[in-house]
């Protein structure tokens, strides 16, 4: 969180399932989660969609993108961080032993997903063999159509 507090970070984003509810204590109402623990709330659809993309499904490409999501908050090792090391449109912008924190890389105009720009004094950051086990297609599967998210 002092990461996010010092150099800011985009409105909508994609976090681990485990942290929403500690996120919500500490960002509401200013700023809203993906996913929090109350399952029953998003519905088995969306929440196996988001199983998948977290466990680094080769469609979480298309689960950020069609979301406008800017920003993926997890835990290291798992699927979507191994698949997001990898990528050129993404960067590490922050990590410790509990987290990692990717950020889209954005144009001279801004990020391609929600027009804004880089956080501020954000700058890339890598780790020692980030990427080297990824698994998966590069290949985009075709749009998913997700429910409505309420409002938090």
């Amino acid at each position: 969180l002092r990461y996010v507090q010092t150099h800011g970070l985009p409105a909508r984003g994609f976090n681990s399932y485990n942290w929403g509810g500690y996120l919500i204590w500490h960002w509401a109402p200013g700023r809203a989660v993906y996913v929090d623990g109350r399952p029953d709330m998003y519905g088995d659809r969306f929440m196996d969609t988001y199983i998948s993309a977290y466990n680094g499904n080769p469609f979480w490409r298309t689960l950020l993108s069609v979301n406008h999501l800017c920003y993926v908050l997890v835990e290291p090792g798992t699927g979507i961080d191994r698949a997001l090391a990898s990528e050129h449109a993404w960067h590490l912008a922050y990590h410790d032993l509990r987290s990692v924190l990717y950020l889209t890389v954005p144009s001279p105009r801004g990020c391609h997903r929600c027009g804004r720009h880089a956080p501020r004094n954000a700058t890339p950051r890598h780790r020692e063999g980030a990427g080297a086990d990824r698994a998966g297609s590069d290949a985009d599967p075709v749009p998913l159509r997700l429910p409505a998210r309420a409002a938090s």
